[in-house]
């Protein structure tokens, strides 16, 4: 996760468009579920992206505690 990590804060503005683009996958996602009755994203897919958006989080949580510091 070291190299994902380096190559990720490599980037100036790819922490941001990740962390967004996947936020915006996760709300069509569920707004398609619950509103049109089709699937965005198919199932086999979802536990990956839940844990991808989760280890984004982490990222900018870090990233962000390390500037305050």
């Amino acid at each position: 996760m070291n190299k994902l990590e380096k190559f990720i804060y490599s980037k100036k503005y790819l922490i941001s468009i990740l962390f967004f683009g996947s936020l915006g996958i996760v709300f069509f996602d569920i707004y398609c579920n619950e509103f049109t009755d089709s699937e965005f994203v198919p199932p086999i897919l979802e536990i990956p992206l839940l844990f991808w958006f989760i280890f984004i989080i982490y990222l900018a949580a870090k990233n962000l505690e390390k500037d305050k510091l």
